[in-house]
């Protein structure tokens, strides 16, 4: 289960108010799977890392190396999810 998935991403845009295009709707869902569905939905394909000893995933995509972004804009992105610990 994650508990925290942070994500990064770089936005090419004219204006302040053009950061506001990736959408944080996906984050905001049913569960951290959910949130990390919504997360991969908005790039195909993703780079993935292999899987943490400690459950750590990650994944990085690029416009200029040929991955395609959902959103408008976007030229990078990354995550990385950590399991929770109990």
């Amino acid at each position: 289960m994650f508990e925290v998935i942070p994500w990064r991403s770089h936005v090419r845009a004219n204006d302040r108010r053009g950061d506001r295009t990736v959408p944080d709707g996906a984050l905001e869902s049913d569960g951290p799977e959910a949130a990390l569905l919504g997360v991969l939905r908005i790039v195909t394909p993703w780079a993935l890392g292999a899987p943490g000893t400690n459950g750590e995933s990650d994944g990085v995509a690029s416009a200029n190396s040929g991955f395609r972004f959902a959103v408008a804009g976007v030229e990078w992105m990354e995550f990385r999810a950590t399991e929770r610990r109990v």
